[in-house]
């Protein structure tokens, strides 16, 4: 995930970016789909309704306070990539 955020910064040829998005997505399915199974098997029946929920608002939730950061970001450039590829 972390060299396809770089690549964004790399260019600026849309094709390019739209293979980018593919492979974040793809990446980022894998990670949801391990977490969550983790999730399933690790927590109690009677509690996993509630784990699920803590974990799907704290992922909502970083959802948007990364779009809010991004909108307030005046200038994406390679800088700001770099930072959002550390987190």
């Amino acid at each position: 995930i972390t060299a396809a955020v770089l690549g964004h910064g790399l260019t600026e040829y849309i094709p390019v970016w739209v293979v980018l998005r593919l492979i974040i997505g793809l990446c980022m399915m894998c990670q949801f789909m391990v977490l969550e199974s983790w999730l399933n098997d690790q927590s109690e029946s009677n509690q996993r309704g509630m784990v699920f929920g803590f974990y799907m608002a704290a992922t909502y939730l970083g959802m948007s306070l990364g779009q809010v950061v991004l909108m307030l970001q005046a200038n994406l450039g390679i800088t700001t990539l770099l930072v959002i590829a550390l987190c």
